[in-house]
């Protein structure tokens, strides 16, 4: 079983978001598949080096996706609830 989602580039900011939460019998949600979904990015020539950020289906939150190695590497908190912010949150220059 695995995740439907929607892939997005904005800003060069990789953006993905669950397609699937009709279907939760037949689906995982992509916070329980990051490393398929991450394999299926690179499969697909996405650009691993860029920020990554993914809609939590059960907060509706926004949350960076960590890469090392093409490889699914964890979460960066960022707990916003709009795209744009949470692009903001992960193109910002300190």
């Amino acid at each position: 079983m695995r995740s439907r989602y929607t892939t997005e580039i904005v800003n060069n900011v990789i953006c993905i978001e669950d397609t699937g939460d009709e279907h939760w019998d037949e689906t995982r949600s992509v916070t329980d598949d990051l490393d398929n979904v991450i394999a299926d990015l690179k499969e697909r020539g996405f650009d691993l080096t860029l920020p990554i950020i993914y809609k939590d289906t059960e907060t509706g939150l926004w949350d960076a996706v960590m890469v090392r190695d093409d490889r699914f590497d964890g979460f960066q908190r960022l707990c916003v609830e709009s795209r744009s912010a949470a692009i903001f949150e992960v193109t910002r220059e300190d």
